[in-house]
C-alpha cells in the first residue's frame, strides 16, 4: 500500500508538462495530496506500536529515493531526472515538515522499553504473617533492557533524509561545476547536457531548504525537551540561578544607593 501511494505521487508530480507553471503545479498538488498519507501514518501512532509505523515510514522514505534514479545512471542533464529528483525530494521534505511539528514527537522518539521476557525472581512467599516488599523486577536488570524502537529513532530517520536531500543536491551542483570548469578550459560550447540557470537554482534552493529543516525543526524545535540535555540542562538552570542572584543583589545594591541619595538631598 505504502509503495501504490509513493508511486503514485511520483507519477502524479511527473504528470505536468515541461513548461516550469504547470510542473510546478501538478508538484504542488501531489504534495498537497501527501497530506492524506502522512494524516494516516500520523494517525497510526495512537493506534499500533511505534515500531510498525517505523517499518512505514522507512519504506515510504526509501520508495522515494528509489524514484529519483531507478535504473541508476546518474543523468544530471537528463530533464527527466531532474524532474524526477525534484519531486521526490520536494515529497520527502514535506513529510519531514509534517512529522516534526507533531505534538507528540518527543514521546515517540524516546519510547517506552519493551522485552518479551521477564526475570525469575526467587522471593519468599508471603502469608498474613509474613509480608514480602521485595521487588519482583530487579532494577539493574531493567536497565539493560533497550529501547524498542530505540532512542531517538524519528529524529535520526527525519534528520538523515534532510542531510540526503542536501548532499544529493550538493553534489548535482559540484558535478556541474566541475563540467563547466572543464568545458571552459578545453574552449568548447556548452553542451545539452549542462543544467540550465533555472535548474541550479531550483537544486540550490532544495539544498538551503533541507538544511533548514534540519536546523529549524529538528535541532532548534527540539532541543527545548529536558530528555535531549542532562548535563547541559543542569548546567543551565545553575547559570539562571546565578543570574538572578546577581540580578537580586544588583537591585538590593541600586535601592541602597537612591535611599542614601535621597538622605543627602534631605
Amino acid at each position: 500500500m505504502v509503495e501504490t501511494i509513493a508511486l503514485g505521487l511520483i507519477r502524479e508530480a511527473m504528470s505536468g508538462s515541461n513548461g516550469s507553471a504547470n510542473s510546478d503545479q501538478m508538484l504542488t498538488k501531489a504534495l498537497v495530496n501527501s497530506d492524506y498519507m502522512l494524516d494516516f501514518i500520523i494517525g497510526l501512532f495512537s493506534l499500533v506500536h511505534p515500531s510498525q509505523v517505523a517499518a512505514l515510514l522507512l519504506a515510504y522514505f526509501n520508495i522515494l529515493v528509489e524514484c529519483e534514479d531507478p535504473i541508476g545512471r546518474g543523468g544530471v542533464g537528463d530533464d527527466s531526472y531532474l524532474r524526477r529528483s525534484k519531486c521526490a525530494r520536494q515529497i520527502r521534505l514535506h513529510a519531514v515538515e509534517r512529522l516534526a511539528v507533531m505534538p507528540s514527537i518527543a514521546k515517540l522518539n524516546y519510547p517506552l522499553k519493551f522485552t518479551g521476557s521477564y526475570p525469575k525472581v526467587k522471593t519468599t512467599s508471603s502469608s498474613w504473617t509474613i509480608q514480602s516488599d521485595e521487588e519482583v523486577t530487579p532494577k539493574d536488570w531493567l536497565e539493560t533492557v533497550d529501547r524498542y524502537p530505540k532512542a531517538f529513532w524519528l529524529s535520526e530517520l527525519l534528520m538523515e533524509q534532510c542531510l540526503d536531500i542536501c548532499s544529493s543536491s550538493c553534489n548535482m551542483i559540484i558535478e556541474e561545476a566541475k563540467r563547466q570548469a572543464k568545458a571552459t578550459k578545453q574552449g568548447t560550447r556548452r553542451g545539452d547536457s549542462d543544467l540550465m540557470r533555472d535548474d541550479l537554482l531550483r537544486i540550490e534552493s532544495l539544498a538551503f531548504h533541507s538544511i533548514t529543516c534540519a536546523y529549524e525543526l529538528l535541532i532548534k524545535r527540539q532541543s527545548m525537551d529536558s530528555r535531549f540535555q542532562t548535563v547541559t540542562l543542569s548546567f543551565c538552570n545553575k547559570l539562571v540561578s546565578c543570574e538572578k542572584k546577581v540580578a537580586a543583589s544588583s537591585i538590593d545594591s541600586s535601592s541602597a544607593s537612591k535611599i542614601a541619595v535621597g538622605d543627602m538631598l534631605l
